[in-house]
């Protein structure tokens, strides 16, 4: 059975990378920006048209490029002819506006590699993944094209597809293998559950009969598998979540993984139908009984712009460790996490009910 995932295991296994995910680099002056909105949306189209109208009066320089979307709304005709993005192309600069659900779009743009920086802004429903507020996008534009931002390497997961003999397909050609917040399979629109043999690094974990199993970043650990009984995971630790859904079995818990790991998940030749493969929520391929799938970190993460200063790692390390006794740290000495603030102001962490008033 190892030797069935032998090839697999050799073909996820990222080196140099896993260094970059954790460094501070850093993103130069863009000269192209791509600026993706959320779609049918007035407040993202009226953002999008005071952002290029910004651009092209101060940086006219700068290309500025739509999806072409964006063209059909309006936003073409209002600004004379902008070039319109096409598969593909790499910009130095994404501007996503909208939520969530936007800046996994942004990802899903550049599913087959390297993505560019995004500067993601809040715009949508939630935007727990979507730091920076409008008000402030002009002079943050000024901040990257001064070189006055860090990145943040939000991991992805790759995910190849593989036949009974072991031999890797092109199922997923033209669709994009990676994915920010999680792989899914799942039982999809079959009536019975699914029984899927679950490897890591090719040794037998356990045999899963449920709706499927998550397989997810610390990004995707907010989204599906919270929803599923995970556990919430910091995006700087990296690490990957297997999280059953609905399992058939009570003991079946989340298990935190190494980022190093290859998770390779078979539909078993005991399941009575096949199963479904999904990509942050974007269905791909049916998964017949004996074909399996290896999930590992990818080498190209999605780097974000990140709302920390830019002070050098050492002397951040150095403010935490003189900060870490006090109960309340110095505001100017520490560097504030906004993934904390937001996991309080947004999720609701931890809140109690609110109580009916006394009549």
């Amino acid at each position: 059975m190892f030797r069935l995932f032998a090839h697999a295991q050799q073909l996820h296994k990222p080196q140099a990378h896993r260094r970059a995910l954790q460094s501070s680099a850093r993103l130069h002056r863009p000269e192209s920006v791509l600026i993706v909105k959320k779609r049918n949306d007035d407040k993202t189209l009226a953002a999008s048209d005071a952002l290029i109208t910004y651009l092209q009066h101060k940086y006219p320089q700068t290309s500025v490029s739509i999806e072409e979307e964006a063209s059909a709304s309006g936003t073409q005709s209002a600004h004379g002819t902008l070039k319109l993005h096409r598969a593909g192309e790499m910009p130095d600069l994404v501007v996503a506006l909208g939520g969530d659900g936007t800046l996994l779009h942004v990802s899903s743009l550049f599913a087959e590699g390297r993505a560019p920086p995004v500067l993601a802004v809040s715009l949508g429903t939630l935007g727990f993944l979507m730091p920076h507020s409008v008000g402030k996008l002009e002079r943050m534009l000024d901040n990257i094209i001064a070189d006055r931002f860090r990145l943040l390497p939000r991991m992805r997961l790759r995910c190849d597809v593989f036949d009974a003999s072991g031999r890797r397909t092109d199922r997923l050609h033209g669709l994009g293998s990676l994915a920010m917040n999680e792989v899914v399979l799942h039982r999809g629109r079959h009536p019975h559950l699914t029984i899927i043999d679950s490897f890591v690094d090719g040794q037998h974990l356990t045999e899963a009969v449920a709706d499927g199993l998550i397989v997810a970043t610390p990004t995707g650990s907010t989204a599906y598998s919270l929803s599923a009984g995970g556990p919430i995971v910091h995006p700087h630790v990296q690490s990957m979540l297997l999280t059953p859904i609905c399992p058939r079995s009570l003991s079946f818990r989340s298990v935190l993984l190494p980022a190093k790991s290859c998770v390779q998940l078979r539909i078993s030749p005991k399941s009575r139908s096949p199963a479904e493969l999904s990509l942050d929520g974007r269905d791909v391929k049916l998964i017949t009984p004996g074909e399996y799938l290896a999930i590992s970190m990818s080498d190209c993460p999605l780097p974000c712009i990140d709302t920390a200063d830019l002070a050098s790692d050492t002397s951040r390390e150095s403010d935490l460790q003189h900060s870490c006794g006090r109960l309340e740290p110095d505001a100017h000495a520490t560097p504030r996490d906004g993934w904390i603030s937001d996991l309080n102001s947004m999720l609701s962490f931890n809140k109690s009910f609110a109580s009916k008033e006394v009549l």
